[in-house]
């Protein structure tokens, strides 16, 4: 952990309080770097291929935040082999679709409290092919947005402002 110069180190050596004045304008009052991210989310997926021409999928996506956090703006992509013809997709929140311009499965779920978790299951035909290839299984992305959730496990736990009486 790095301060700026204005704050007291004194005060946070003591009892981890952050005691300062600021100084005019914008300024940054510490940067620190963490070895360990808390990860918000398990997602276990299994995918298995039946035959030549279909692939099953079973991905679960647990939140792993306190239920008072709520995840935004969810969305996993999901590869599918490229001689993807047909989807049949069930989810038990959220919406999914096939975006054949990029070979994924783009499952939305628009929010998910802390705790919770969500399934996609079903299966993919495949169109045939002369000859078989085999298909190298991307892993699977995601973006997100959990407001006041820190990947560092920080936290404010209250601030204080005073200003002196005029």
């Amino acid at each position: 952990v790095t301060f700026h110069q204005c704050v007291r180190l004194h005060r946070y050596e003591q009892d981890k309080t952050i005691m300062f004045i600021p100084p005019d304008g914008e300024f940054q009052l510490m940067t620190y770097r963490i070895n360990k991210c808390n990860l918000p989310f398990d997602v276990s997926a299994t995918v298995g291929e039946k035959g030549r021409n279909r692939v099953e999928y079973h991905v679960r996506l647990k939140a792993r935040y306190e239920a008072y956090n709520v995840g935004q703006e969810i969305v996993l992509s999901i590869p599918v082999p490229t001689n993807t013809a047909k989807t049949n997709i069930k989810t038990t929140g959220g919406k999914s679709d096939y975006v054949a311009t990029k070979h994924v499965l783009e499952w939305k779920i628009p929010k998910l409290s802390g705790g919770q978790s969500v399934v996609l299951k079903g299966d993919i035909k495949l169109m045939h092919l002369i000859e078989d290839k085999a298909w190298n299984r991307p892993p699977i992305t995601m973006q997100f947005t959990i407001p006041m959730w820190p990947a560092s496990g920080i936290k404010v736990r209250f601030l204080n402002v005073q200003e002196p009486k005029m």
